[in-house]
């Protein structure tokens, strides 16, 4: 529950055509303990019911009506320009949340001013679940946030398994992007010198902007500023993930014709995003200490990427060519953000293992 002291919160959900989930994911944040919120739905020019249910279920949340699909983190951050809160929930349609999820994710970021952002423990479910009023049923973890490897895999930490508890005291490198819960000052200390999303990142498909690896990005530069990222394992939601929902936990496991199928269901454009984003990323806000140190692990990967490309994805071809072909736009940007960096190299190192 919330008190005259209690921090606002600006739930923003960005949507388009969701009304397959709008209604569960309405009525989960209608049933909030923690009332102190104002709900903005950001609408991506949906053609479907998704709207009207938002207006039925929950009367009082502003919807903002964009006229195209701008995408979900450009849409995030237009709606953030009318958010009145101290914390943001940038929440996806398919997450629903438990009741106390919001009161235990604020009350967790209450204990230091220097915590920017709290991961949730997010559970998996599957659509059907909805109808059969099971999805909070389940104990397979979704995610407990971001991972990072030396070799800079970066992956969901717990995916897969049966929660017992097992990463519940586990550190995190950052916050994954369903549903990150963000102190409003810290994202936008750690902008960019152009904002906080980086629109090297975005690709045009006819009117659409697609993007992808945004909350890598700016949970590295969050990091980079000296802001905590924790995880919260009382703060619990769950989420229909689209993508395989298990994680490759050996290198060998991608080459399984299980991995492969998986990787193939997700369009090829998104593939080589991912490849391009996920190194620009990199080329930003890696500590040189770290490149140096990791650099082999680094290399080792990258050429197991290029030979499981060159094998079974040519699409990914693309991405390698597009990291280079940014690389110049990238290291001018890398200036402005090692400039800023506050975090000790010891701090950043405990967070790759």
């Amino acid at each position: 529950m919330s008190n005259e002291h209690s921090p606002f919160v600006s739930v923003i959900l960005v949507v388009s055509n969701g009304a397959r989930y709008m209604r569960a994911c309405a009525k989960a944040l209608a049933h909030q303990t923690y009332k102190d919120i104002e709900v903005i739905v950001f609408d991506n020019a949906s053609q479907d019911a998704t709207r009207d249910i938002v207006r039925e279920i929950l009367p009082d949340a502003h919807i903002i009506e964009h006229p195209k699909n701008i995408g979900m983190w450009p849409g995030q951050i237009e709606a953030m320009k009318s958010a009145r809160g101290s914390f943001i929930l940038s929440l996806s349609v398919d997450v629903l949340l438990a009741p106390q999820c919001i009161e235990e994710l604020v009350a967790c970021a209450q204990k230091d001013e220097r915590i920017g952002a709290v991961q949730a423990k997010v559970f998996q479910y599957a659509y059907a679940d909805i109808a059969n009023n099971t999805w909070d049923q389940s104990r397979t973890i979704d995610t407990c946030g971001f991972g990072m490897t030396r070799s800079r895999r970066v992956y969901n930490i717990g995916q897969g398994e049966a929660d017992s508890g097992q990463y519940d005291n586990a550190p995190l490198f950052g916050v994954e992007g369903a549903m990150p819960f963000f102190r409003k000052t810290a994202l936008l200390d750690s902008a960019l010198e152009e904002g906080i999303l980086d629109m090297d990142y975005y690709a045009s498909v006819g009117t659409l902007r697609i993007g992808y690896g945004d909350d890598l990005d700016i949970a590295w530069s969050m990091r980079l500023r000296g802001w905590k990222q924790v995880f919260c394992h009382t703060a619990h939601a769950f989420h229909d993930r689209t993508t395989t929902k298990s994680i490759a936990t050996r290198w060998w496991h991608s080459l399984l014709p299980s991995r492969i199928r998986a990787r193939r269901a997700i369009t090829p454009l998104k593939r080589q995003l991912d490849w391009r984003n996920n190194r620009c990323t990199m080329v930003k806000n890696e500590l040189a200490q770290h490149l140096l140190r990791d650099a082999p692990f680094i290399l080792a990967r990258d050429g197991g990427a290029l030979l499981y490309a060159l094998l079974f994805d040519w699409s990914v071809l693309r991405g390698m060519l597009g990291a280079l072909l940014l690389l110049p736009r990238m290291l001018k940007k890398r200036a402005y953000v090692q400039r800023r960096v506050r975090i000790s190299v010891s701090d950043m190192q405990s967070c790759i293992r």
